[in-house]
Formats: C-alpha cells, structure tokens, sequence
C-alpha cells in the first residue's frame, strides 16, 4: 500500500515537472519568436535607411553633374572641344602621332585614349599612331630610378616625340611637375600641348596651346568628364580622318 502510495506522488511530481517544463520550453520558445521578429524588423528598417542614404547620394552625385555639364556649355568648353579633335585629327593625317600621359586615375585615361585610336572608336578604319607614356613599367621605373619620377614623361617625350607630334597631358589638379615638365619640353621640340585638367587649370594651363579645363572641384566629378571628353575627342577625330580619307588624303 505504501508503495503504492509513493508511486502515485512520484507519478504526479513527474507529470507536475513536465507539464512545468513544457511550459518553460514554451515561453522560451516565444520569447526568441519575439526576439528574432524585433531582429527582422530592426533589420529591415536599417537596410531602408541605407538604401534612403545611397539614393539620396545618388541623386546629389547627378544634379552635380548635371550643373557642371551646364557651366561647360556655358564656358564654351564643347567647342574648345570640337578644335581639340581637329588638330588631333591633322595630326594624325600629316603623318605624326599622339602622345598621353597623366598620373593614377589620368593615367588610365590615357591608356583609355590611345586604345581608342589604335584600335577603333565607333568607325572601321586603319589604326591610328597613339601612345600613352603611362603603360611601359620598365621604362617608368628605370626612368624613375635614375631620374625622378618627375622625369618620367619628360624624359620619353625627348626620345620618341618630334615637331608635329601632338602631347595631351591629363591631370585633375593641373599641377604635376612630371606633366608640367613634359608640356615645357613640347613647347621647345614644336610638339602642340593640349590640357585635360580641371579645377582652375593649374600651372600646366599656362603651359599648354590649348586646355579643356572642367568646371568642377572634386576629383571623381572632374575623371568622370574626362572620360567623357575623351569619347568626344576620339569620336570627332575619327570622323574627321574617315572623312578626308574617303576623298582620297592620307
């Protein structure tokens, strides 16, 4: 009878400790349900509010260009333009060729630039005589090495350029000494300088026959209208050889 009696109490303290359990397991359970749906919805508010940022900085990057395309307009830096891709093109068509140089992200440029004539812009025609003076590191180093880097154009412009020869130098501040350096030697050898350059010009603005200088202060706004500019370059000058090659000129 005893035992019967003790098995009974174990018996309910069993299903008591159970029932206590599952309970627990149960708020347990709806607590982390409560965590993670706060999670999910704190989350998802953050991801909203970067998006919010990045559009907003979006929005703000085009209205800037957007008002520097106008003061361009507005300065007449498009028909500087369209007389840029002339003389690139009677260069070309007297039977000399192109030089570019620039540094970092103008550098690129002028690689960008000289694959464009050599290869082709929009136009099938012959290859064009383009070099940048960015793309050798043997060279650059060597010349770096022994020279100084502001050296490095300078010192390739005086063993490969000659009078007819055209020099585009590329700079967003317009104040590296080794483009400053190399437009100086251009001007004493008959070599024509033309400026990409930005902000007020700098010092190679006074140093080149012809600057396209972007109206704009900050560097990724002033590459993005070079890379612009040069489309424009190319496509101008492309034309232009087509078409006096179509009439029968060189």
């Amino acid at each position: 009878m005893m035992q019967e009696k003790m098995q009974k109490r174990i018996t309910v303290e069993t299903e008591e400790t159970t029932e206590t359990e599952e309970t627990t397991e149960t708020e347990v359970t709806a607590e982390t349900e409560e965590i993670t749906k706060k999670t999910t919805e704190t989350t998802e508010e953050t991801n909203k509010n970067i998006r919010a940022v990045m559009e907003e900085t979006i929005s703000q990057m085009i209205e800037q260009k957007k008002q520097i395309l106008d003061r361009m307009l507005a300065d007449g830096y498009f028909k500087t333009a369209a007389h840029v891709s002339f003389a690139i093109a009677q260069c070309i068509l007297a039977g000399n060729k192109v030089m570019l140089a620039g540094n970092g992200g103008s550098a690129a440029d002028a690689q960008h630039f000289a694959g464009e004539l050599v290869g082709r812009f929009l136009m099938e025609r012959r290859a064009l005589p383009a070099v940048s003076l960015c793309t050798d590191p043997s060279v650059m180093t060597c010349i770096g090495n022994d020279y100084g880097f502001d050296a490095v154009f300078e010192r390739q412009l005086s063993g490969i350029g000659k009078k007819g020869d055209l020099l585009i130098v590329i700079s967003t501040s317009g104040n590296s000494e080794n483009l400053c350096r190399a437009a100086k030697l251009a001007g004493s050898m008959g070599i024509q300088t033309i400026g990409l350059l930005g902000k007020d010009g700098g010092r190679l603005k006074e140093l080149c026959d012809c600057a396209l200088v972007v109206p704009a202060e900050e560097t990724p706004r002033i590459q993005e209208m070079h890379t612009f500019t040069v489309h424009l370059l190319c496509g101008g000058a492309e034309t232009e050889i087509v078409r006096k090659t179509k009439k029968g000129q060189p």
